[in-house]
């Protein structure tokens, strides 16, 4: 019995045995050989992980304010995700569950916040206008598009308001999900 790990290629095609074919290990491994090969290269190049992050529950009270007139992070304890073994390319797959609740007068903004480090740069991904104390929903992708990019990245929820008095509360329970893609 041999082992074979496969290798980083997909085969277009490949040989299978046929019903005149001699029963040999042979004549069953081109197949297999060919199906460990398209194994590495899927888990190469397609999902790695997924990421869930809900913090409070709706009689925890727990809750995240934004002030400010540009996209700032939350006190602390920050609602993000950290995705680890990014590549340039790889695609992340982002949403978001939370309730609103603003001061009138005004309205504000809550967004996705992608921060992928000194190389790469970060941007708001998904705004959703915030007018009412209602439920939210925010769902978005993102494709790391800097060539040669090697690292983390951080998916954060960030909010600002359009003037001041105004605030944005988001009350528990909030929940984060990202799905991190490998690109090719």
């Amino acid at each position: 019995m041999g082992q074979y790990a496969g290798n980083d290629v997909f085969p277009a095609s490949f040989e299978e045995p046929s019903d005149a074919t001699v029963r040999s290990a042979q004549s069953v491994n081109v197949g297999f050989e060919a199906l460990a090969d398209r194994t590495v290269y899927l888990r190469t190049r397609g999902y790695r992980t997924t990421a869930r992050r809900v913090d409070g529950t709706e009689l925890s009270g727990y809750s995240h304010t934004f002030t400010g007139t540009s996209h700032s992070a939350a006190p602390s304890p920050e609602m993000a995700i950290t995705v680890p073994d990014m590549l340039g390319g790889d695609v992340l797959l982002m949403g978001a569950s939370f309730v609103a609740k603003i001061t009138d007068p005004g309205f504000g903004f809550v967004t996705f916040w992608v921060d992928y480090g000194p190389i790469g740069g970060f941007q708001d991904i998904g705004s959703q206008r915030v007018e009412f104390n209602s439920h939210y929903s925010l769902a978005a992708a993102f494709q790391i598009q800097t060539v040669g990019f090697v690292g983390t990245a951080t998916v954060s929820i960030r909010g600002r308001v359009n003037a001041a008095p105004t605030t944005i509360q988001l009350v528990g329970p909030v929940e984060l999900t990202v799905v991190h893609l490998r690109g090719k």
